[in-house]
């Protein structure tokens, strides 16, 4: 190989490797995305005593689930939690890797009371008011998991 081969050669694997690093390596699964994430939260209308908590994706890396992550709308998850989780402290690490992965998370916190259809209320009136406060939230690309609790709620909600 001559020099001018071996000279282009080099060029080549060196503009490769620039390119590539400039864009950060797509997570394994399971693994944290580069997205970071804002929180903002409010009253729940219908108890005006639960909260409920909207997370959104930050920064302008490439989001694993598609487009960048302070796109003007991301795909969103409804997170309804277990028994007694009013507060989504619990569940911070998975609602943080939903953000970091690009979706908008929305966590709506109901009471403690044993009657289930209180508590379908409660996250269905917070999931409501949350879709009308987040303008990022993209309700086509909609997905609804809970744990405990909250995960036999989601046969009711998802059809609200």
């Amino acid at each position: 190989m001559g020099a001018a081969a071996a000279l282009a050669s080099l060029l080549v694997i060196a503009l490769t490797t620039s390119a590539s690093a400039h864009e950060p390596p797509t997570p394994a699964p399971g693994e944290n995305g580069p997205c970071g994430q804002g929180q903002s939260g409010f009253a729940n209308p219908g108890t005006l005593v639960d909260r409920v908590w909207i997370y959104e994706p930050v920064g302008n890396s490439p989001a694993p689930s598609g487009g960048r992550c302070n796109d003007a709308t991301r795909p969103t998850s409804l997170f309804i939690g277990g028994y007694g989780s009013f507060f989504p402290e619990p569940y911070n690490k998975v609602i943080r890797h939903f953000t970091s992965r690009g979706y908008a998370v929305v966590y709506p916190g109901y009471q403690v009371i044993p009657w289930l259809p209180y508590q379908y209320w409660t996250v269905k009136r917070g999931a409501m008011a949350a879709a009308a406060r987040g303008p990022r939230l993209d309700l086509d690309r909609l997905g609804i998991s809970g744990h405990s609790t909250g995960g036999g709620l989601v046969p009711q909600i998802s059809i609200f």
